[in-house]
């Protein structure tokens, strides 16, 4: 099952992650930590991938694939594709519940 509120902790961990890891604090321990988050973001977005392939293509499925693969947020799609942020919201939400079940 896609756990999307593990999905929207786990994009900005690994980008904060990334970016610490660019600066070079303790790189060892930011690498261990990195390679954690990134198997498990991996692992949830192999299983949006399966079950986008159910989907028909449209907008909801192009919203899950920007927030959920390519780590954008309902702001950055809204702006991008030229939509309110409200109705991205809706269709995100409304995406996470179908693809679920």
């Amino acid at each position: 099952m896609i756990d999307f509120q593990k999905m929207r902790r786990l994009i900005p961990a690994e980008k904060r992650l990334r970016e610490a890891m660019q600066k070079q604090t303790d790189e060892t321990a930011l690498t261990e930590a990195h390679d954690k988050i990134r198997a498990e973001l991996d692992e949830q977005q192999n299983e949006l991938r399966e079950a986008l392939k159910q989907c028909e293509a449209g907008t909801m499925r192009t919203f899950l694939e920007l927030r959920y693969l390519q780590g954008m947020t309902a702001r950055e799609i809204a702006t991008a594709l030229n939509y309110s942020e409200q109705y991205v919201s809706r269709i995100l939400k409304r995406g996470e519940q179908e693809t679920i079940i």
